[in-house]
């Protein structure tokens, strides 16, 4: 097309050459444009331009001018390179202290993004001493030659604890405004995350340990060594031989005297761990990579695009088994875009294909009988108005006050002043002041069904609005978005909030909270 040229790209003095060359031969703007790729406008300026001055050059533009000079913005960069915790706001402060010259954040960030800053979450660690990052320097050094062969004796242990009762801030309830503080509109949760368990499993190259729950939190040497080394440990030393290479963290429980002795009757070798070193185990890895999907690789996407270029995004994540943001990031790099495909037919059933054939046969029979054309008599309607009232204009003092009483009819009532002039003429054609049949589509949803929505949110607070508009669809038969079920929510005065979370209360703490109240009342 003639206006594939990215916004913000000039035209060189060579390419304007070339322009004007192929203009004095004869040749018209659209061809010319259509040429080199660019706007049937460009041309045509360009053209007027050489023509009026003499000179295809381009002019000096008067654009607003840069608010930092080269030397602001190495400033800028510097102060955010000494200090990555600096917000822009910080360092536009100190800029124009320094320069004197005024700068708004939205300019550092600017500047920042042009030399390669950006603003992100830091990766969070835990606290290393000196003596823990030679500890962990030291232990890389000495494995950084090893090959697969002396991984693959090593068994590689961790735990993970679970919560049984979530604390996420994503969880919404249906709630009427000011009513935040209800106790029905309560969560509580512990304070310490509550009650959990612990989960302990390991891995090495071609085999896994199963997983394994310890339900009550706290574990000593003597459960650790009942629960893990003698029911999984002892087993994976068997089957290795001499060879093999338990690893686990320096916790407390794990090093005790009783877990000592057993692995040295077992005859099992502990791989020596430098303390505060979770990242250096492979299992913190593979969790990652396995909650940001399957990797793969730009040629898979390619060859199920060429199968089917109509495939949505959430249909190629499902085939890749990735997450749908990380296709969409591909797609993009691979220079992918949405455009809407060429009209298909619809798909139409073996009824209906079977009523459009009796359909052209009969009218084909009807043809060859008798011309029926002439038979058919067309028409339709339209509503004439024998008095169409115009508000005729009138010269009058500006002091003088308006004869029309529609606005202070207006302002009595609260409506404007032409829904009353509206309603007057509809009175003198009509003889009626009945509201007409409104063109908008009809309400998908019933009175009864309203109801029933807002009382499916009053039962269950949490419960989602795809998920009532589910159930509706599965009692009515009918579908309703979930759109659809946030209006209704909101006309009963219920909307989406987060839930206030509160300490888990008993009915003792209730009562000894209630006579504290009752006391310091007076």
């Amino acid at each position: 097309m003639a206006n594939n040229q990215s916004v913000g790209r000039h035209l060189d003095a060579f390419t304007r050459g070339r322009i004007i060359r192929k203009l004095e031969e004869g040749r018209s703007v659209t061809s010319v444009a259509a040429e080199f790729g660019i706007a049937h406008s460009i041309v045509s300026r360009l053209c007027r331009q050489f023509q009026t001055t003499g000179t295809a050059i381009r002019g000096f533009s008067s654009g607003r001018p840069r608010g930092t000079t080269p030397a602001n913005e190495r400033y800028i960069v510097l102060q955010a390179r000494r200090n990555r915790r600096q917000t822009a706001g910080e360092i536009a402060r100190h800029s124009t202290q320094a320069t004197g010259r005024p700068i708004s954040r939205f300019t550092v960030a600017r500047r920042l993004h042009d030399g390669g800053l950006f603003a992100r979450r830091p990766v969070r660690c835990v606290p290393l001493t000196p003596a823990h990052r030679r500890r962990r320097s030291l232990w890389c050094r000495e494995h950084r030659n090893w090959r697969d062969n002396e991984w693959g004796r090593v068994l590689f242990t961790d735990e993970s604890r679970f919560s049984l009762s979530s604390d996420s801030h994503r969880i919404l309830i249906w709630r009427e405004r000011g009513s935040r503080n209800h106790p029905s509109n309560i969560i509580e949760r512990d304070r310490y995350g509550g009650r959990g368990v612990l989960v302990w499993g390991g891995i090495m190259l071609g085999s896994r340990t199963e997983l394994h729950i310890l339900y009550a939190v706290s574990v000593n040497g003597t459960r650790y060594c009942n629960e893990i080394l003698l029911p999984y440990v002892r087993l994976f030393r068997g089957a290795m031989g001499l060879q093999f290479l338990f690893m686990d963290d320096n916790a407390p429980c794990y090093r005790t005297v009783a877990s000592e002795q057993l692995l040295e009757s077992e005859d099992i070798e502990r791989m020596d761990w430098p303390a505060r070193s979770p990242d250096l185990n492979p299992i913190e890895h593979k969790r990652g990579a396995w909650q940001t999907g399957k990797k793969f690789e730009d040629a898979e996407l390619q060859v199920l695009l060429d199968e089917d270029d109509g495939k949505t995004q959430e249909h190629l994540a499902e085939q890749l088994n990735a997450n749908q943001s990380t296709v969409s990031r591909r797609l993009k790099a691979m220079g992918k875009i949405i455009k809407v495909g060429r009209r298909g037919p619809h798909e139409l059933t073996d009824r209906q294909q079977g009523n459009r054939k009796f359909a052209c046969e009969m009218l084909l029979v009807r043809y060859k009988r008798k011309s029926y054309l002439h038979c058919i008599v067309t028409g339709d309607e339209k509503w004439i108005y024998f008095d169409n009232r115009k508000r005729n204009r009138l010269y009058v003092d500006p002091r003088q006050p308006s004869k029309s009483t529609a606005r202070k009819i207006g302002s009595r009532i609260g409506r404007n002043q032409t829904t009353v002039m509206r309603i007057c003429d509809r009175w003198i054609q009509e003889g009626t002041t009945d509201r007409r049949g409104q063109s908008h589509p009809p309400q998908c949803t019933t009175s009864r069904e309203d109801r029933q929505i807002a009382r499916m949110a009053v039962t269950d607070l949490s419960v989602t609005s795809r998920t009532v508009a589910h159930h509706i669809e599965s009692v009515t038969h009918h579908s309703v978005s979930a759109r659809t079920i946030r209006r209704r929510l909101q006309q009963s005065g219920l909307s989406a909030r987060h839930p206030f979370l509160g300490l888990p209360l008993t009915q003792n703490h209730r009562c000894l909270r209630h006579q504290w109240c009752d006391e310091r009342r007076m």
